[in-house]
């Protein structure tokens, strides 16, 4: 199996994501603010997947929960693997979510790994065919690397992590610690108050010139709300949505490379000399590296 693609922080993305998994009565919503009643205002509020930069000498907030671990009231994975955060958090957040019908594919996956250590339970998901088919699918093509852009995303590195009410405790699933983390007593009312007041804490531990952290809440499917202009705007919502996956999917590779021949096909190479360079520089940055990621 081919390697994990990253995939962007973007509520229609995970969306589209989980319901090609087979998820119903679920999605991903976007927010501008840290405000309770911009969170709780779109629906019920179940979880939310939080993206920010990594820092591995950050002071850890909240305690680990092993016991949790030890008597599996928690779903919790390890990631095991390089790019595959997303759907990492993704995962942890949906299979601790009793609101939301999963799926039958999902729900044989759980099944399967309940009894089974975060490691083995990362490794599990690692080797899905499915999941990574899926994952891999909201991925943008890419045609040529860039060289100072590669070494920059080297310096930032950035994760995904799902926060959620569970058996009365805010948790913190985040792919990369040893086990869930507790950030306290917390009931589905109050979630969206001390879900600010966690990341809020989160974020003061940056320097002040760092803005780029994305918080995508996941609440009720807006297309089940008994309000029709909600249901309209949703609709009118995803057809750009579907739109803009389309234009994401879509490899201009063919249409760079002509392009490209006829700009300097005045003075420059023949045809089987231009497409031999290349085909020649097209492999040479694929072949390099990609950078470490989360």
């Amino acid at each position: 199996m081919s390697g994990w693609n990253t995939i962007e922080s973007d509520a229609g993305i995970l969306t589209e994501m989980i319901e090609s998994l087979g998820v119903k009565g679920g999605q991903f919503h976007e927010v501008f603010s840290l405000d309770t009643q911009e969170l709780i205002a779109s629906g019920p509020l179940y979880g939310a997947i939080f993206l920010f930069k990594h820092q591995k000498d950050t002071h850890r907030q909240g305690i680990f929960d092993y016991e949790s671990l030890e008597t599996n009231s928690v779903w919790f994975a390890h990631q095991t693997i390089q790019n595959a955060c997303a759907t990492v958090a993704v995962l942890s957040l949906l299979m601790n979510s009793p609101h939301i019908d999963i799926g039958s594919e999902l729900e044989e996956f759980r099944s399967f790994t309940i009894e089974f250590d975060p490691t083995l339970r990362g490794e599990c998901l690692t080797n899905s065919n499915t999941i990574q088919t899926v994952h891999n699918s909201f991925s943008k093509p890419q045609l040529l690397v860039d060289e100072e852009s590669q070494n920059k995303s080297a310096e930032d590195a950035f994760h995904y992590v799902a926060y959620l009410p569970i058996n009365g405790k805010l948790y913190e699933l985040d792919g990369l610690q040893e086990a869930p983390i507790s950030h306290g007593e917390c009931t589905e009312t109050e979630f969206a108050e001390k879900l600010i007041t966690v990341i809020q804490k989160r974020i003061q531990s940056y320097d002040l010139s760092e803005l780029r952290f994305s918080l995508l809440p996941f609440i009720r499917d807006k297309r089940l709300s008994e309000d029709p202009e909600d249901i309209k705007e949703e609709l009118a919502r995803r057809e750009v949505w579907r739109k803009d996956s389309i234009m994401r999917s879509f490899d201009y590779s063919p249409f760079i490379h002509e392009l490209l021949k006829r700009v300097i096909s005045a003075d420059g190479p023949d045809d089987e000399a231009w497409n031999r360079k290349f085909e020649q520089a097209r492999n040479s940055a694929f072949a390099k590296r990609r950078p470490p990621g989360f």
